[in-house]
């Protein structure tokens, strides 16, 4: 009797791990799955021009979810896969959490299953399609390294070994059973930390249409939209993730029908009233190969104060302050940076571009100098939070 029972129980759970091997896949099936479903984003200026790439994932007929920040300031933007090129639209713009929800008509490709979250498992192998530097349909692999809570306690990233590199925002990171379960949103970068990239859950994306709205009528309620309305442009996240590397700017709210971009506050805010932002630096590798010649990525604070702007960060290891004004659309920024074991060994920064009226997000170009020279080429992308 006891060794029927045992046979018994044995059989019951080969049965069970048979079950689990038929529903994982191995990478080749997966991509197979999978790969129709992930497309290239190009955004281009006012003029035509390309300067930003990104991926997106079909999540419904016709429809696609990005990164906002890969959106940001573009007058238009297309999807491709293969030899098939779309133009898009931005249908609904979930900005603090960086997810924004596009249409695109004539599209024809599958939507991709979402895993319930309680699926997650740090340790599980898990893969990121998307299209770094442009080259779609690439295909990484890693861990499930971490789930990172917000201070409330709820999942706010992915942490991932898998390679996230420029171009892949907006992409899936996806299980072994082909369930997409975060959207590849930014990576670590440098000789120190390697293999660090965070996805956003990709539950989030059922909250986006909701969210989207809301954030659509809060903007219409403090300032009407106006009449004329632009090609889609996004808008930009609020959020303040670790110190990492997104390739391009946030962008600003549009209205649902129109999808124009509505006014936003202004630079010029009145004396006394202080707006607070956020700001993401991006700094290309030292051009002289000195010490910490890594490309890295750093979040900021900022306060906009009338036509003054500061922007700092502090941590353990290092000082960063920057101020500026605002002038015939126009913002400058001068500031200083030290390590806190060497403060008596300075970097400079310096940065300018458009800031013009109705604009919420400020996208400047410049340098960090050592005596006067530039040894590093930076972006600075501010938010209004």
């Amino acid at each position: 009797m006891k060794l029927s029972l045992i046979t018994k129980t044995s059989a019951i759970a080969l049965t069970l791990t048979a079950a689990s091997a038929v529903h994982a896949m191995d990478a080749e099936a997966l991509f197979d799955q999978t790969s129709p479903s992930i497309w290239v984003v190009h955004a281009y200026d006012a003029q035509g021009k390309p300067f930003s790439l990104g991926t997106a994932v079909v999540i419904d007929t016709g429809r696609l979810i990005t990164n906002c920040h890969v959106l940001a300031r573009a007058s238009s933007f297309k999807v491709q896969r293969l030899n098939v090129v779309l133009p898009g639209s931005l249908e609904f713009p979930d900005i603090e959490r960086d997810l924004c929800q596009i249409k695109v008509s004539n599209l024809v490709a599958p939507a991709v299953k979402i895993a319930p979250i309680d699926r997650l498992r740090v340790g599980q192998k898990v893969f990121a399609i998307g299209a770094p530097q442009g080259l779609e349909e690439t295909m990484s692999d890693g861990l499930l390294s971490a789930l990172r809570l917000d201070k409330e306690g709820k999942l706010r990233y992915i942490q991932t070994s898998a390679p996230v590199s420029h171009g892949s925002s907006g992409g899936g990171l996806f299980n072994d059973k082909g369930e997409l379960i975060g959207i590849t949103t930014l990576g670590i970068e440098g000789s120190v930390a390697q293999n660090i990239s965070f996805a956003v859950p990709a539950q989030w994306i059922q909250e986006v249409p909701e969210r989207g709205k809301a954030a659509i009528a809060k903007s219409r309620s403090g300032n009407p939209p106006p009449a004329a309305s632009a090609p889609a442009t996004a808008t930009a996240p609020a959020t303040t993730p670790p110190v990492a590397r997104a390739p391009q700017a946030p962008p600003a709210q549009p209205p649902a029908q129109s999808r124009a971009l509505p006014p936003a506050p202004t630079a010029s805010a009145p004396a006394g009233t202080s707006e607070k932002w956020n700001g993401l630096m991006s700094c290309d590798a030292r051009s002289d190969n000195g010490d910490n010649s890594a490309a890295y990525q750093a979040r900021f604070s900022m306060e906009i104060n009338g036509a003054t702007v500061n922007v700092y960060r502090r941590n353990n290891l290092v000082v960063e302050t920057l101020t500026g004004n605002i002038s015939n659309n126009t913002l400058d920024l001068r500031g200083i940076g030290y390590r806190a074991n060497n403060p008596g060994l300075l970097w400079q920064f310096r940065f300018s571009g458009q800031f013009s009226a109705g604009s919420s997000v400020f996208s400047g170009k410049g340098n960090m100098l050592r005596d006067g020279t530039p040894i590093r080429a930076c972006d600075l992308i501010m938010t209004r939070i």
